[in-house]
Order: C-alpha cells, then sequence, then structure tokens
C-alpha cells in the first residue's frame, strides 16, 4: 500500500516558491543594480555634454591666467574662467548627490574631490614658472631678464616693483630681507636683478645699455656717467648694507 504523499503544513510554503522567490529577488536586485548604473552613466553623460571638450590640462590653462594676473577678492571670483571652474565642480556634486546610489562612501569622495577649481589653481606654482624661467631660459635680452627679475621679487618677497625711483629702495629691501629665491641660480639671479636696476635708471633719467660679450661687463651709460648694475648687485651682497643700491642711485641724479 503505497503511502500518501504529505501535502505542505497550513501556512506552510513549498520550496519550489522559495525559489522562485529568490530568483526575483536576485533579479529585482540585479534590475536595481542596473538602474544605478545606468542613472550614474547618465550624470557622466549629462555633464559629458558640457565639459566633454574640457580636459583637465585645459582647466589648468584656463586658471594659469587668474594666478598670473593676481586676481583675488569679487575680481577672482567675477571672472569668467573661475566661475566656469566652479560652475563645473557645482554640478558634480549636486548630481552625485541627488543620485538614488548615494552614500556616505560618494560623500567622503566628494569632500576628498571638493575644491578641484582651488586645487587646480594651486597646482600652478607662479613664483616655480619664473624660476625655470630665468635658470634655463637662453640668449635674454635685459628687458626679458628685467621682467623676470621684477616678477621674482614680487613673488618671492611680496614686494612689488613699479620702476618708479623708489622701486630700487624695495629691490634693497628684497635682497636684505628675503635674498635669493630657493631653486634659483644664483647667478641668474643676479643677471635678473641688476638688468632690473639698469632698466630702472634708463626709464627715469634716461640712457642705454652698453652690451659686452660677458653680461656682467655691460653698463647703462646715462648721460656722462657710466653705471655697472651688475657691481652694484654684488657690492650690495658682500656689504649687507640695508639701502646701499638706493645710495649708489641717488648718485645718478646728482651733478
Amino acid at each position: 500500500m503505497s503511502k500518501k504523499g504529505k501535502g505542505p503544513k497550513k501556512g506552510g510554503k513549498k520550496k519550489s516558491d522559495e525559489k522562485y522567490k529568490d530568483m526575483d529577488s536576485v533579479s529585482e536586485e540585479n534590475s536595481e543594480e542596473n538602474d544605478e548604473s545606468d542613472e550614474f552613466d547618465d550624470i557622466i553623460d549629462d555633464i559629458d555634454e558640457d565639459w566633454e571638450d574640457l580636459s583637465f590640462d585645459e582647466m589648468a590653462q584656463m586658471a594659469k591666467p587668474l594666478i598670473e594676473q593676481g586676481l583675488k577678492g569679487d575680481e577672482l571670483r567675477n571672472h569668467p574662467h573661475y566661475q566656469k571652474l566652479m560652475s563645473l565642480e557645482k554640478e558634480i556634486t549636486q548630481e552625485l548627490r541627488g543620485s538614488s546610489f548615494y552614500t556616505e562612501e560618494i560623500e567622503a569622495m566628494i569632500k576628498q574631490g571638493m575644491g578641484l577649481s582651488q586645487k587646480i589653481l594651486k597646482a600652478y606654482d607662479p613664483l616655480e614658472e619664473e624660476i625655470k624661467k630665468l635658470n634655463y631660459g637662453q640668449n635674454l635680452t635685459f628687458q626679458e631678464f628685467a621682467l623676470t627679475g621684477e616678477k621674482l621679487i614680487d613673488l618671492w618677497a611680496g614686494i612689488k616693483i613699479d620702476r618708479s625711483d623708489i622701486s630700487i629702495k624695495r629691490i634693497d629691501k628684497a635682497l636684505s630681507w628675503a635674498g635669493i629665491p630657493k631653486k634659483a641660480d644664483p647667478e641668474k639671479f643676479k643677471y635678473a636683478t641688476a638688468s632690473l636696476i639698469g632698466e630702472i635708471i634708463i626709464k627715469n633719467h634716461g640712457g642705454e645699455w652698453i652690451k659686452e660679450d660677458n653680461i656682467i661687463d655691460s653698463c647703462v651709460k646715462t648721460g656722462d656717467k657710466i653705471i655697472n648694475p651688475f657691481k652694484w648687485y654684488e657690492e650690495k651682497l658682500i656689504r649687507g648694507e640695508k639701502t646701499y643700491l638706493y645710495e649708489q642711485y641717488k648718485s645718478v641724479s646728482s651733478e
């Protein structure tokens, strides 16, 4: 006599039902993951539509003139390049925070990446760029050396040179207080600073350069005076006198 199979207990579930439910659950999870993946792709696509032609190198190039011009405060914030960088950063952040797959891990990633535009601005070091121009520049003119010297004194010592008579005092102060910029070739820095002194003399008293094969033998002729600013620079460092350059400069206009 054959035994009748026992049916499921009241309220019980067939194993096949459990199996299919598990399969449905996996299918739903996969579907959710696919939806999240699709949503993430949509975010990237939306961003790419506006930014697909903007590489990180180009973003750095957008930041470069902001630094070179020394923009700060409202002047910086209102610059179109800065606004574009900030807009990109804000768009990415909002899209990620508004997505369905937003998690604490995503927030940590956002915070780690916050300040993208600021980081790009900091990635470009104008002082380092000017030092490279100085150290590796070939066949620079007195005018080119002078411009580099002017920028280095500003960036290294924080002292603005406007090439007025008083600028000689400022060069005195920069050399006494800050000295030669780190990583700058000392000999090349001498060329740059002395050329700047020479250009200031020419601007305020007239004259011209008398160029020699060895640059440190070159002089400025103004009126009946022949001045070697390279010697002035060397003596300034040797003597260490705070106003040595300015004392020498005052003699240019004296009778």
